[in-house]
């Protein structure tokens, strides 16, 4: 290397430094507003009320303890994520939410250096395409790193962001996100040396799959890498090596990786979620999903292109089901929009290879979170790394324009200024505990968890007296949200907890109500929240009547898909009170019944029992 391209390789990365710097600040000053606000939503069960994150000191034992705190049915957990939730709460001396988001934060910066680095390898590799139609985002090799830092910029101050970053628990989105791009920048690196016929390139494939494996500790969503590495082939780099047996091999070896994944798809995946009871806890089948999918992968594109801070109500679960092809008509029209875009993108495959592989990205980074898998149906922090593509895409497209070189850059000043405005404004909102629940509630009035935040931070501010007007606040939030359409019971249940704590009696109409959803609505993850806290709420002492406790038991019992696991907590309450109204040892029986194909987690109960004094209560377990 001589000394003009050692001096040219030293600029780089000087100004490849100066631009990082210059949007770790920007991101830092924009979202910091939000870093006062609260723990919502999923950061509820997997932080705040999770004892095994809760570590007092950084030592072996609590990091082992950590990395176990989440269960995973197909990588076994997430333990990168949830290991430092605990070296935050040992580093803030407790759940002090500024700590665990301004570590989010810190995450964020250091993938928008990620993003800098390939979004540079990717401009550079189009410059090199054969045949393609050139624009100004490929003209000049000097220019590459203004328009990377263009992109990446917009990306790191997206206002959609902002319900990532300051989403304690998308922790584990955003380090599978820096896995992700770290096995990108690999892959790339190495396939640049593949190409320019230098070596070690095959070691940088080979990093790039353990780092995309590593990812896989954080969140599934890392192993989507592989697809990403395919579109990059079939636009930009197009398996193009010095031998035709590197080429070969490369091919051979992303066929392997599809039929691996096709055979777990269609052996496994299918069979375990298209099952009767796979979505027996939703109000929605597989089929609904997958066709909902046609409209929300439309509404993502709409709030990336158009973030504007109203169309981004964080809580979507009021957002419609489809039920046909055309109920609604826009299930159809997005399904027409999806094949549309996939079929521009490889018809320009060759030539617009950068857009045709924005359009590619932007569909791979949903392929898991879209597809017939048991989950919401939509969430916004799914488009953390999806943000990037469309904006490569829409940046490419603008470079197209027949202006004057000055328009463009004109352009993005704008674009960049209403977005920073914009993701100030979201996350200034995200700061404050009652402006984010007053602004989810007037935005999505129709969400029941939008107005069960709003409830409970009335009832906190009522301390529990009835006579206080944040009481009634907290009421009216939870009876509006009881009223919504297809509403849980946990409204029901958040009044019942509500009154019995500030002294007064709960009222049978509530009681009620929530009687029958538990008895007419699907029994999923919040009924049995609703009805588990109850539980633990009695057996805290807390003075609820004993009666209903035992309608609700018999309730759920009747219903055939109720779990050995949701009747187990009624065994422990029936055992403490021995004057309640529910009998031991008839509910034991049903849950030694509901249990039975389960005999270790039975056997487990049972020695909780023995151990806590219960020596005749645990041989009905296991008899």
């Amino acid at each position: 290397m001589n000394k003009q391209s050692i001096a040219y390789h030293a600029r780089h990365r000087w100004h490849l430094a100066v631009a990082w710097i210059l949007i770790a600040v920007s991101a830092t000053i924009l979202y910091w507003p939000g870093t006062s606000g609260p723990f919502i939503f999923d950061d509820i069960p997997n932080i705040s009320d999770q004892e095994a994150v809760h570590a007092d000191s950084v030592t072996w034992s609590s990091l082992q303890d950590a990395a176990g705190a989440f269960s995973s049915r197909f990588t076994g957990g997430r333990p990168l994520p949830t290991i430092t939730f605990a070296i935050d709460h040992a580093r803030a001396g407790g759940l002090d939410t500024r700590a665990f988001k301004q570590t989010n934060l810190l995450v964020h910066a250091a993938n928008a250096l990620l993003v800098l680095i390939l979004v540079h390898q990717l401009l550079a590799f189009s410059q090199s395409v054969p045949g393609r139609l050139t624009s100004a985002l490929e003209t000049r090799s000097e220019h590459l790193l203004f328009w990377a830092f263009a992109i990446t910029i917009l990306w790191a101050i997206h206002p959609l962001q902002v319900s990532t970053v300051l989403y304690v628990v998308q922790r584990m989105e955003m380090l599978a996100a820096t896995f992700t791009l770290l096995a990108l920048i690999s892959y790339g690196h190495g396939r640049q040396r593949q190409i320019q016929g230098r070596p070690a390139g095959w070691l940088f494939l080979g990093g790039s799959a353990l780092l995309a494996g590593t990812g896989l500790l954080a969140k599934e969503t890392a192993a989507l890498f592989f697809a990403f590495a395919f579109f990059l082939e079939l636009t930009l780099l197009r398996f193009r090596t010095q031998t035709s047996s590197a080429s070969t091999i490369l091919k051979a070896i992303f066929a392997l990786v599809f039929l691996t994944g096709l055979v777990i798809f269609i052996a496994v995946l299918i069979p375990t979620y298209t099952s009767p009871d796979a979505f027996q806890g939703r109000d929605f089948t597989w089929q609904e999903r997958l066709l909902t999918q046609l409209r929300v992968l439309p509404l993502y594109l709409s709030q990336i292109l158009l973030p504007l801070v109203d169309r981004m109500p964080f809580y979507y679960d009021a957002y419609p089901v489809s039920t046909g092809l055309f109920r609604p008509v826009t299930t159809f029209l997005g399904g027409l929009l999806i094949v549309g875009l996939l079929t521009l993108a490889f018809w320009l495959r060759h030539k617009a290879p950068l857009l045709a592989l924005g359009i590619l990205w932007f569909f791979a980074a949903h392929f898991l979170t879209s597809n017939l898998f048991n989950l919401e149906l939509v969430f916004e922090h799914r488009n953390y790394f999806a943000i990037l593509p469309v904006l490569i895409a829409l940046t490419y497209l603008v470079s197209c324009l027949p202006l004057a070189s000055i328009r463009p850059r004109l352009i993005g000043i704008a674009v960049v200024a209403l977005f920073a405005f914009l993701t100030l404004i979201r996350s200034a909102t995200w700061g404050d505990p009652l402006n984010l629940a007053m602004h989810h509630v007037a935005i999505n009035p129709d969400s029941e968890r939008a107005q069960l935040d709003i409830g409970i931070i009335y009832g906190g501010m009522s301390d529990a007296n009835p006579n206080s007007p944040f009481y009634q606040f907290a009421v009216n939030a939870f009876e509006n949200a009881a009223e919504l359409p297809y509403s849980s019971p946990i409204p029901e249940h958040a009044l019942i907890l509500l009154a019995t704590t500030a002294g007064t009696e709960p009222r049978s109409d509530w009681w009620r109500s929530f009687i029958d959803k538990l008895e007419n609505r699907p029994l999923g993850a919040q009924s049995q929240r609703a009805v588990r806290s109850l539980i633990m709420a009695r057996l805290d002492s807390l003075p609820i009547d004993d009666r209903w406790i035992a309608t609700v038991y018999h309730t759920i019992a009747k219903r055939e898909e109720t779990r050995a696991a949701l009747l187990m907590p009624f065994g422990s309450y029936a055992i403490q009170f021995g004057e309640s109204r529910l009998d031991a040892a008839e509910v034991l029986k049903e849950v030694a019944r509901t249990g039975a194909d389960d005999p270790e987690q039975l056997q487990g109960w049972a020695q909780q029992l023995i151990d806590a004094g219960f020596p005749d209560a645990a041989s009905i377990l296991i008899d």
